[in-house]
């Protein structure tokens, strides 16, 4: 369906405010708590004020709404979470990396502070209790989205039936600019967050959160532990004592409805320092695996502390079907991998099933760096049919999203150049491992 929006004013446009002054008077628009019944209002006084050959002399300010509660975040706050969110990947549930619908889930739950908490896909999203601190709007042609709003269109084929997801940055009657998780519909790791124009076709609704104006700062950690987005994560090593830890630096919020124990080491041995309650956010630089958990590690007032992130599988990741204890927000971008795959190093590795054509795969995102002096085999599809793509290189390494079995190999799929490729790791046991008395065709970290 689409909806034409030509007969307002193309140059109507909400930006972060509405202050106009005419002959030394002031006049305020309506606030977004009387948006109700005032929509119209607005458009109509800023028509006329366009017609008069005057502007907005205060852009950038931001038109607020009544307040709910002094911890729910105010317009401003919500912007600045869309601007800080740009290039950056929230993989909230550890699934299917980022999704359009983790971006949105993030939003609600920290600007609601963690009362709403969305489910199910972005179509859906208008299903969820969302009590007093949003309220839905339908797409007619003379709604015009505020900064802020979520936008949501119609399950559709280029979004595989799910529907699609953003938050509004600006919007006139006939286009807006949106942040958007996925906008290419990747169904396995997603892709960070990035700003698109559109228009109102395949739209569906509209969720606007009723803002507090009280303004806070959205990324406030609880640690001391700064963000570099230049970093890279780092190879699995031991610490002294032999616990698994490296260095990755990114963001954790915690959703668990008990809160998260935090200890003065990544241990169960000491005495617990303090629990973290919903939607407290922290910046972390390290991450281990010990005593039956994932730990993040962060420094604060000079001390360090550990806080759980989730249940281990005893390797290097979560437990499979396990949800972690919190969302993870990644800014470590700074890989050099032969794939295009990213790298999200709290997915959650799924169990084993077949494909359609009767494959052994499941999903599991990963780094491998080849070992064998030959290189390793690429192929356009994880069998032995087609013809051979390209070699990786030893010393190379790939980021991969999931794991195949088949015509006598393991294989691992990535993305490369907006294609699917497979490669050759080692060879299979038939089962759901390698041969026996062989080696893999190099390294998993």
């Amino acid at each position: 369906m689409t909806f034409k929006k030509s007969k307002f004013s193309k140059g109507l446009k909400v930006g972060l405010g509405s202050i106009v002054i005419i002959s030394g008077l002031t006049y305020i628009t309506p606030s977004i708590s009387n948006q109700i019944t005032s929509d119209n209002s607005l458009k109509n006084f800023t028509h006329s004020i366009q017609s008069l050959g005057l502007k907005n002399l205060l852009k950038n300010e931001t038109v607020m709404a009544a307040t709910i509660n002094k911890d729910t975040w105010s317009q401003v706050d919500g912007v600045k979470y869309l601007q800080n969110h740009i290039g950056v990947g929230v993989d909230f549930d550890g699934k299917y990396g980022y999704q359009c619908m983790d971006l949105a889930i993030d939003y609600m739950y920290k600007l609601s502070n963690g009362n709403v908490r969305l489910f199910g896909n972005a179509y859906q999203a208008k299903n969820n209790n969302l009590g007093n601190y949003a309220k839905v709007y339908n797409n007619t042609p003379d709604f015009l989205p505020q900064p802020g709003d979520i936008v949501v269109w119609y399950p559709r084929w280029w979004n595989s039936n799910y529907g699609h997801i953003g938050i509004i940055k600006e919007a006139n009657l006939n286009k807006f600019t949106s942040l958007e998780q996925n906008k290419k519909g990747d169904l396995t790791y997603g892709e960070v967050g990035k700003l698109g124009t559109h228009d109102y076709s395949d739209v569906a609704y509209f969720i606007r959160p009723n803002f507090s104006d009280v303004n806070h700062n959205p990324d406030t950690s609880y640690s001391d532990t700064k963000l570099d987005p230049q970093s890279v994560v780092g190879d699995w090593s031991k610490t002294r004592s032999g616990i698994t830890f490296r260095n990755e630096n990114g963001q954790f919020t915690v959703t668990k409805k008990e809160g998260a124990a935090v200890y003065g080491e990544p241990n169960n041995d000491g005495k617990q320092v303090t629990t973290l309650k919903p939607n407290t956010t922290l910046n972390y630089d390290y991450k281990y695996v010990n005593d039956g958990y994932v730990w993040v590690g962060f420094e604060k007032e000079g001390k360090r502390y550990y806080v759980q992130t989730g249940f281990s599988d005893g390797k290097i990741g979560y437990k499979i079907n396990s949800q972690p204890f919190g969302a993870f927000t990644k800014v470590n971008f700074g890989e050099n991998s032969y794939s295009d795959t990213p790298y999200n190093s709290n997915a959650i590795t799924t169990d084993w099933s077949k494909t359609k054509s009767g494959i052994t795969m499941r999903y599991e995102n990963g780094r491998f760096k080849a070992t064998k002096d030959s290189g390793v085999a690429i192929y356009s599809e994880p069998n032995n049919d087609g013809k051979q793509f390209d070699t990786l290189k030893k010393g190379q390494y790939l980021i991969y999203d999931y794991k195949y079995i088949n015509d006598g190999y393991v294989w691992v799929g990535f993305e490369k150049n907006g294609k699917r490729y497979y490669a050759q790791v080692g060879f299979s046991d038939g089962k759901y491992g390698y041969k026996p008395n062989t080696q893999p065709f190099g390294q998993f970290y």
